[in-house]
């Protein structure tokens, strides 16, 4: 069913390239993806936004795009990220040319030096139970000089072997979460999860305070979150469960909506960042993560650039506060250090 189906991550996805204008490629390929790597020279880095209207919004550098596109139904078959036609239609009615503005780099980093006031700090060396709860009974966390590694159980399919950790503390408002990354797993399939201020649902067994219901996650089944919690949900270093190719990574971003009864359809925040290039195993990332009232940020640093993702929460109810967590589907490990979360500070 396409429930059970939605337990997974689903497959399906747009990818957009552009290419500059002339028809010759730009600099970077992946860069040419949904998304943007942001590197200094790149001749077409591009980010992809959702519109009420359509869809997605595209932004590049280039004045001049040239435009390939190709969707994929999800896997379930209940949900599709755009309609074919309505793209195929768009294109050829030249609306293009009304999407292009400028990118959010400037918009980040105007937030990213605003004032914080840093409300958690984990270096990773210490006891992670001083700072974090663990939802799943096979998970291992670990704490060393280089941070505090997270591994969810080792088999795949096994819905037992999913793993979330949780901090202690839970935040108000406005907040932003700054971390090191390292994957420590080569794996294609599965995704991490960063829950940006998790609530429960407040109805039945799921009061507000996840806390009072953790023994009802021991074994951490999807459904258990998205069908429960109001929160945040950006997957990264994220594959589809069926994937086969290491360059079909992608970030994607939701807003749990656990009155809703088709489980996950519904809760898309657009767009999607598809081929990023980004997270490769044994290398560290620098990620900030910044949610205000309606819209979520992502940076990364690492690799050979910066990377930026936005999503624009529209219509659905606003997030206000609760806790932050980390996600690792089954068979899926990473080194966390440093990590903080701020708050803007009170008056």
């Amino acid at each position: 069913t396409a429930n059970q189906n939605h337990e997974r991550e689903e497959q399906g996805k747009i990818d957009v390239v552009l290419h500059s204008g002339g028809g010759s490629k730009a600099d970077d390929g992946v860069s040419n993806q949904i998304g943007r790597r942001g590197q200094t020279g790149s001749t077409g880095p591009l980010t992809m936004r959702s519109t009420p209207q359509l869809g997605i919004k595209l932004f590049t550098n280039n004045p001049t795009p040239e435009i390939a596109i190709k969707a994929r139904r999800c896997e379930c078959g209940g949900m599709i990220r755009l309609c074919s036609d309505m793209m195929r239609v768009t294109l050829a009615l030249g609306m293009l040319a009304g999407w292009v503005t400028a990118d959010d780099e400037t918009d980040f980093e105007r937030l990213d030096t605003g004032a914080w006031q840093v409300a958690l700090r984990d270096a990773g060396d210490g006891d992670w139970r001083e700072n974090w709860s663990l939802d799943g009974l096979t998970a291992e966390v670990t704490n060393g000089p280089a941070g505090m590694h997270f591994a969810s159980g080792p088999e795949e399919g096994n819905h037992a072997d999913h793993a979330v950790l949780w901090t202690q503390e839970r935040f108000t408002g406005d907040v932003r979460i700054d971390f090191l990354y390292t994957r420590t797993d080569e794996a294609i399939r599965n995704v991490n999860i960063i829950y940006v201020q998790a609530t429960g649902s407040g109805e039945g067994d799921y009061a507000e305070d996840i806390m009072a219901w953790r023994h009802l996650r021991e074994e951490p089944l999807m459904r258990h979150y998205f069908r429960t919690m109001n929160t945040y949900h950006i997957s990264f270093a994220a594959f589809g469960t069926k994937n086969t190719d290491p360059e079909e990574d992608y970030i994607r971003a939701r807003r749990y909506m656990p009155k809703l009864e088709d489980g996950l359809i519904g809760t898309d925040l657009y767009p999607d960042y598809a081929r990023t290039g980004l997270f490769q195993p044994g290398k560290t990332y620098r990620v900030t993560v910044i949610k205000t009232e309606r819209d979520l940020w992502m940076r990364v640093l690492g690799g050979d650039g910066v990377y930026y993702c936005h999503w624009r929460n529209e219509d659905l109810p606003i997030i206000e506060e609760g806790r932050i967590g980390l996600r690792h589907m089954y068979a899926r490990s990473a080194r966390y250090q440093n990590f903080s979360v701020s708050v803007r500070p009170t008056e």
